[in-house]
């Protein structure tokens, strides 16, 4: 009768498969996947500029309207502040068409 535990001390079941020691070359297809993403890389690095330029941008910007924000917030203070439901849908679906 075989005991699981001598199964487990068999070197012959885990004995790992040797290894191919020789230089490997790549093929055209791996050089082609290497070279996408190497691009791709470079195109964040380039989307990075892009976005570091248009925060330094904004930064300096004077979009914050402090009086809108006090209106807004002396509407929601006295609840005189409403929902616009068909415009909020409006405004949702006119951002989704913007999205690539």
């Amino acid at each position: 009768m075989s005991n699981p535990i001598d199964r487990i001390l068999d070197t012959s079941v885990h004995r790992l498969p040797e290894r191919n020691t020789a230089p490997s070359r790549k093929s055209a297809d791996e050089e082609s996947k290497a070279e996408s993403r190497s691009s791709a890389l470079l195109d964040l690095t380039g989307r990075a500029k892009e976005l570091k330029a248009l925060e330094k941008e904004l930064a300096g910007s004077t979009a914050f309207d402090a009086g809108r924000v006090n209106e807004l917030r002396q509407a929601l203070s006295d609840g005189s502040y409403r929902v616009d439901p068909q415009r909020i849908a409006d405004k949702l679906l006119a951002m989704e068409g913007d999205l690539p």
